[in-house]
This record gives structure tokens, sequence and C-alpha cells, in this order.
């Protein structure tokens, strides 16, 4: 629920109340501070983004934007919405690049950094990320197949997650086990609708590129800890790893960082190029 609940009327008059052209809606919190960059970013101005505190909320901002009847600007997570065919196209409801804002946040280059940081290895080499993300997350194909085939039929088996732990090779592991994501993967087609596999079998590609950007955002970010944890101890070091300072690290990553020469600006970009022409 959002702390406050405002009239259609009453939202539509908080941009001038606010000095502001527009409000752009995001989920929550940790929204906030992403889409923020990218509107900075893109040299936007006379905005302010604001959380509306979950994504049920904003699915209503994006419903009353679609009628008319609500002025503003929705930016929200892809998740599978948009992979199947989003429900609401509209040009001031902006997406993701990939399944939810993490995707974008962590990529080899940030998590390079961040992992060099703390560990506190100027020699941690950039290629130690590709490859983790290249060997490891190519297993997670059959099992994103199934997540997004459990979404379409509704079968409710949660095959993903928000958590990696159950696939690693062991509780301190970084790696991913095929054995056990096999026998999951077993398991969980039994339940899952062969025709919802056949469906998203044909939207997921094979490559770890496709896989990386429409994996859950927060099974990624809990295998990024895993990592940097796994890397401190070969460095002879131990540290802890909370999802809010790994959070907080790659924002700062990503205000430095989200330029032209970001794998994802241009599609950002665009979106909120149409976003803002349509007001």
């Amino acid at each position: 629920m959002s702390k406050l609940q405002y009239s259609d009327d009453a939202l539509n008059a908080r941009s001038a109340f606010l000095g502001v052209k527009t409000i752009v809606y995001v989920e929550g919190d940790d929204d906030e501070l992403f889409w923020d960059i990218i509107f900075t970013s893109l040299k936007c101005s006379s905005y302010k983004v604001e959380s509306v505190g979950g994504v049920e909320e904003l699915k209503k901002h994006a419903e009353k934007i679609e009628s008319g009847t609500l002025e503003g600007i929705v930016a929200r997570d892809s998740d599978y919405s948009r992979l199947l065919g989003p429900s609401i196209i509209h040009p001031r409801i902006i997406y993701t690049f990939g399944y939810s804002i993490e995707n974008t946040l962590y990529t080899s280059q940030s998590i390079h950094t961040i992992t060099k940081a703390w560990c506190k290895e100027p020699s941690f080499a950039l290629s130690s990320c590709e490859n983790w993300i290249s060997t490891n997350f190519i297993k997670c194909h059959d099992l994103l197949i199934l997540d997004l085939a459990d979404f379409i039929a509704g079968s409710g088996v949660g095959v993903l997650g928000d958590n990696c732990h159950r696939f690693m090779e062991s509780q301190k592991s970084a790696t991913l086990c095929s054995t056990k994501i096999s026998e999951y993967c077993n398991k969980s087609a039994r339940v899952v609708p062969p025709t919802s596999v056949v469906t998203a079998q044909g939207l997921i590609g094979s490559n770890v590129e496709s896989i990386w950007k429409h994996t859950r955002g927060h099974f990624i970010a809990s295998a990024v800890i895993k990592f940097i944890k796994q890397q401190a101890r070969l460095f002879g070091k131990t540290i802890g790893v909370s999802y809010d300072s790994l959070y907080a690290n790659a924002i700062v990553h990503f205000e430095n960082n989200f330029n032209v020469s970001h794998p994802h600006y241009l599609q950002y970009k665009e979106q909120v190029s149409n976003a803002i022409e349509s007001l």
C-alpha cells in the first residue's frame, strides 16, 4: 500500500504542487534511485520520482495513465509481462531492460568494480566475472524456461525464487550445481503444463545474455553476493555482504557509468524520450 491515498485529481495536481512538470511513479525505494539516475543522465528536467509502495499500486497507476485519468509516467520492472506482451502499451509506461533493475545494475563491469573494492585487490581481473557469468548462468536455461512456464500457467511452483542458495554446489559456493538443477527441473516439470513449457522455450534464448536478461533480479543479486564472498576467500579474506550493501555499491557504479557506453543506455534513452514527448 502507498503511504497516502490520493484521488485522481489530487494526483494530477501534485506535479504543480511540487513545482515539477511530471511525476515518475515507481514501485519501491530501490527503484527511486535507479530511475532518478536514468532521468538525470538523460538530461530530463522538472520531474520527481516517487515510490507508490508496491507493484499492485503501480499497476493501478499504469491503468489510469492508459485510460487518460492520470498524468505522469510509470517506470516499472519488465518482469515476464513485457516478454509475453504487456497488457498495457503506452509511451508513458516504461520498462527495465531486463526482468528488473538488478538485470541492469549487475553487469560483468559493475560486478568487477564492486568485487575489487570489497576484496581490496587492484589485480582482480574482469575476466573472472565474465567467466563466472558465462559458465554458471548458462546452467540456468532449463530453470528459467520452467520458471516462465510456471508463470504462464499459474502453476504456483515458484521455480527460481528470489535466492540461488538451493542450486549452489555448497552453502559457501558461488558455482551452480548442474545435478541439483537437473533434479529440481525434473520434479517441477511434473507440475508445469508441457504446453506452457513449449511457449516459454520459444521466448527465451539459449545464450547467456538472454538468460541473464530474463532471470529474476533477486536471484541474480543473491548469486553476486556469493561470488564476491568467494573471491574474498580466495584472497584470504572474510567479508560480509548484504543485499543492501551490494545495492549501495551497484547504484553508485551505475550513476558513474550510465552513459552512451552502457549496454542498456539506448534502450532507456528511447523509452524516456518517447515518454517525455507524450506529456
